[in-house]
């Protein structure tokens, strides 16, 4: 078999277009496949058809005369097929002595190339090297699909998807990469998927579609990857249902059983990124930062360190985490956590005083893990807290604990709301477990403290204007302040990583450095940029 070679066109660039014989190819092949197949099958079908197209035309064109080769004589009135112009057909109309010092004794012929409309002139008798003398068959050997396929995958995936998007009122089906044919699959009709939703609700877990096909019980004559693809398309199109597995391996949950916190990044976490530069943090600040577990910090994109059963790493609990229920997922703690594909992986915390299972949320694209604000509550944990996690043998077992001590009251530094201004006393307050002492801000217990975090958000000050108002309040107790607790107690009215708010103290000459980490205020030299 010969053909095309396809490097001599575009038709395999980015500008490939399926045409509507491809898009009918593609729906008899799925026919005759009778399962879901991937869009890699669908390229790699396609473009052996294209092959096959091109083979069937090149041979049509070789029977009408014979391949051109420079080295072969011709005659006047002869018919010839030319490979290097796409196979075009001509017929020698004239032939002259060519002259040319560098090359034997050989022949020029005219040729009309149909459909042209004009004569070319081409060598003849001339034995020289040149691929268009080797052998045919080796010139017109082309490129497997394969080879096509893997040196233009993302050209020929793209448009084949878009087109067959374009023709589902055709009868296209896609799944997460993966194409049928509707009239092929069994209709998954309401009562079925409310019957899914009742089981899920009754389990109270993420149930996979297998489970759910046990209880669906649609005929056994249809192929189960068929069932199960007929059932993931409907679970997906109707938005009462949320995928927490993996394309392969889908956990079925109800949308409406999710706490809000995991659907929508919980307002205490939100976080603006500020742009700061950061070579102009002092190298104290970036080993404080190095040493604070903060998701929303850019340190915070590095790769999870790995984590096996047993181990155990501790960090400090910040206030929006206190406040949201959370914990954050940074490098130090995220290897603790299983690796879902998902928006939304579940887990069970369980409660490292007494064993009890809680059910976690752990939302990646958030970098946090949802599900612990009545577990703080319940043993009265403030912010800068010292909390624990300790790998299991299961993956989505994860061991959350802090070190109880006995309760005792404790000069802390306690905030509070006071004419609009975040302000701090020292005040007895109890205690019952351990902490940073650097970053303990407790807060009073009253509702001016969330209105003044609202109208911060509203405000939008710039972070040099809150630590010129913040910082002096802090200094009150002290000259000296750790910048953990500047830090803490911004987070107290704004959600904000250490960078931004380090690179301030390094750069502005009225936050003075008094050296291992501590930072006093000198008021005369305010510079307001």
């Amino acid at each position: 078999m010969v053909r095309q070679k396809p490097d001599q066109s575009a038709e395999w660039t980015k500008d490939f277009l399926i045409t509507d014989d491809d898009v009918a190819f593609l729906y008899e092949w799925l026919h005759q496949q009778g399962k879901p197949c991937a869009t890699k099958d669908l390229a790699l079908a396609l473009v052996g058809q294209r092959l096959a197209m091109q083979t069937k035309a090149v041979q049509a064109r070789l029977a009408r005369g014979e391949a051109y080769q420079p080295k072969k004589s011709y005659s006047v009135g002869q018919t010839l097929v030319f490979p290097a112009l796409d196979f075009a057909v001509g017929k020698v109309v004239g032939i002259r002595d060519g002259v040319n010092p560098a090359y034997p004794p050989f022949k020029v012929m005219q040729v009309e190339i149909e459909g042209e409309g004009k004569v070319r002139e081409f060598p003849s008798e001339l034995d020289f090297p040149h691929k268009l003398n080797t052998d045919i068959a080796q010139l017109l050997q082309g490129s497997s699909p394969k080879q096509i396929y893997q040196e233009h995958k993302a050209a020929l995936e793209s448009a084949i998807t878009d087109k067959l998007a374009q023709s589902a009122a055709l009868g296209f089906v896609q799944l997460d990469g993966h194409w049928f044919l509707r009239e092929l699959m069994p209709d998954i009709h309401i009562g079925y998927l409310n019957l899914a939703e009742a089981m899920i609700e009754l389990n109270n877990r993420p149930v996979s579609s297998d489970e759910i096909l046990k209880e669906l019980g649609l005929p056994a004559e249809i192929p189960a990857d068929i069932r199960r693809f007929a059932l993931d398309v409907a679970l997906r199109a109707d938005e009462r249902f949320m995928n927490l597995g993996t394309a392969k391996e889908p956990a079925w949950y109800l949308r409406r059983l999710l706490p809000p916190e995991v659907l929508s990044t919980p307002v205490w976490l939100a976080y603006t990124p500020i742009a700061f530069n950061r070579k102009n943090i002092s190298a104290v600040l970036h080993q404080v930062e190095g040493e604070i577990d903060d998701e929303a910090s850019d340190l915070s994109a590095g790769p999870a360190e790995k984590r096996k059963p047993g181990d155990k790493v501790s960090f400090v609990l910040i206030a929006p985490h206190r406040k949201a229920g959370t914990l954050p997922l940074t490098p130090r703690t995220r290897g603790f956590f299983p690796d879902g594909p998902g928006a939304i992986v579940p887990v069970r915390l369980v409660n490292g005083q007494n064993g009890e299972a809680m059910n976690g949320w752990v939302v990646p694209a958030g970098g946090y893990v949802f599900g612990l604000r009545d577990w703080y509550l319940q043993n009265e944990i403030p912010a800068g807290a010292l909390i624990s996690l300790q790998k299991t043998g299961s993956p989505s077992e994860i061991i959350v604990d802090f070190e109880p001590r006995r309760m005792r009251r404790e000069w802390v530094r306690v905030a509070r709301a006071d004419a609009g201004k975040l302000t701090f006393q020292m005040t007895k307050y109890p205690i019952s477990c351990e902490y940073d002492e650097a970053m303990l801000v407790a807060e009073e217990e009253s509702p001016a403290l969330n209105e003044l975090w609202i109208a911060e958000q509203e405000r939008g000050r710039p972070v040099l204007d809150i630590l010129l108002e913040l910082f002096p309040e802090l200094a009150k107790l002290g000259p000296r302040v750790h910048a953990k607790t500047v830090y803490a107690a911004f987070n107290l009215i704004r959600r904000c990583p250490p960078g931004p708010i380090f690179y301030e103290l390094s750069v502005n000459p009225c936050f003075v450095d008094e050296g291992n980490g501590y930072w006093a205020f000198d008021p005369t030299k305010i510079r307001m940029r």
